[in-house]
C-alpha cells in the first residue's frame, strides 16, 4: 500500500468509494433514507471538491487503485475516513488515521476530533478515541445519527 496526496483526477473514484462503502458497510445501522442523506446518488461534485481543497487529503493505493482516503482540516477535524469494502480489515484505515494524527501533531492541534458513524465508533475507540456523546450530523435538510469523538495528542 502506498499513501499519497490527493490529486484532482482522484475525485470521481473517491466519490464512488465513499458511496459504495457507506451503502455496503453501514446498511445495518442506518435506514435507506439516512444513507441517501449521508451520500446522495447525485452528490454535488463541486461542493465535494471544494471541501477537499480546504483539507489535508491522503489517498491509499494498491496496484494503482484507490483503496481508501481520509481528509482533515487544519484544526484537526477529521471529516472523512473510508476504506474500500473489500479492503477493510487490512490496516488501511488504521494507516490513514495514523498519518492524519501525525499531521495534526505537526500542526500543533492538540487533538483530532470527528463525528463518527454508529458503524465506525468501535474502530475509533480501538485507536484511543473517546466518545463525547451522540451527535446528529445535519445533511441536506435532514440528519444522520453519530457520535462526537476525540483523541488528545
Amino acid at each position: 500500500m502506498k499513501i499519497t496526496a490527493f490529486g484532482r483526477n482522484d475525485m470521481e473514484e473517491l466519490i464512488h468509494l465513499m458511496r459504495e462503502t457507506v451503502y455496503a458497510v453501514c446498511k445495518d445501522d442506518y435506514s435507506p433514507e439516512e444513507l441517501e442523506l449521508w451520500v446522495p446518488k447525485n452528490i454535488d461534485k463541486a461542493r465535494f471538491l471544494k471541501s477537499l481543497r480546504h483539507a489535508k487529503v491522503l489517498v491509499a493505493r494498491e496496484e494503482g487503485a484507490i483503496v481508501g482516503f481520509a481528509d482533515m482540516d487544519a484544526d484537526g477535524y477529521l471529516n472523512r475516513l473510508y476504506t474500500r469494502v473489500e479492503y477493510q480489515g487490512r490496516g488501511i484505515g488504521s494507516a490513514l488515521l495514523q498519518r492524519m494524527e501525525e499531521e495534526a501533531r505537526k500542526n500543533r492541534c492538540g487533538k483530532v476530533f470527528l463525528t463518527s458513524s454508529i458503524t465506525a465508533r468501535s474502530f475509533y475507540e480501538h485507536h484511543g478515541y473517546v466518545c463525547l456523546g451522540a451527535k446528529e450530523a445535519p445533511r441536506r435538510g435532514g440528519s444522520v445519527p453519530g457520535f462526537r469523538m476525540e483523541k488528545k495528542l
